[in-house]
């Protein structure tokens, strides 16, 4: 299977900063211009630092107007009703692997958009996606459950939100 490789131009800016640190506004990066967008895709639920803080300090980041487009897991989808009902966690463990230590949180579509807004972000969007999991005969039988059952049922959220 090919790999996609997007090396850093040379005017590419990149900022190195810990999210875990933005309950501590002082420590927040100041870029050197301000981003049109910023992508935060499979990011918040690795982070164990509150989401109004992180988003606070990633919307630092935008410019008037910018966006950021959060995906994230959702909580509650259907794959993990199922694993509940059979007794089983359906979150995982915390790993011992400091630079991948697993989920802290994860979001329903409510949970994320109070964080959103509570970093005086406004909502654009937000959209519920099986695009995570299974192909074939085992992913059409999940689509179709997760579009006849009530609730949210599918695996990840998007969202859109504007500063």
């Amino acid at each position: 299977m090919p790999t996609l490789a997007f090396h850093r131009g040379e005017n590419d800016r990149h900022i190195d900063f810990d999210l875990n640190d933005s309950v501590d506004q002082d420590a927040w990066p100041v870029p050197e211009v301000g981003y049109d967008l910023v992508v935060m895709a499979e990011v918040l639920e690795h982070v164990y630092t509150a989401a109004r803080p992180v988003l606070s300090c990633v919307a630092s980041f935008l410019r008037p107007g910018g966006r950021l487009i959060i995906q994230t897991p959702n909580a509650v989808n259907l794959g993990r009703r199922i694993a509940t009902m059979q007794g089983q966690n359906p979150f995982g463990m915390i790993r011992e692997e400091k630079k991948n230590p697993g989920h802290f949180c994860e979001f329903t579509v409510g949970d994320l958009r109070r964080a959103v807004e509570s970093a005086d972000l406004t909502v654009e969007e937000a959209s519920l996606t099986n695009y995570f999991g299974s192909q074939g005969l085992r992913k059409n039988v999940y689509e179709v459950l997760c579009s006849v059952l009530p609730g949210d049922l599918r695996d990840g959220i998007t969202l859109v939100a504007r500063k």
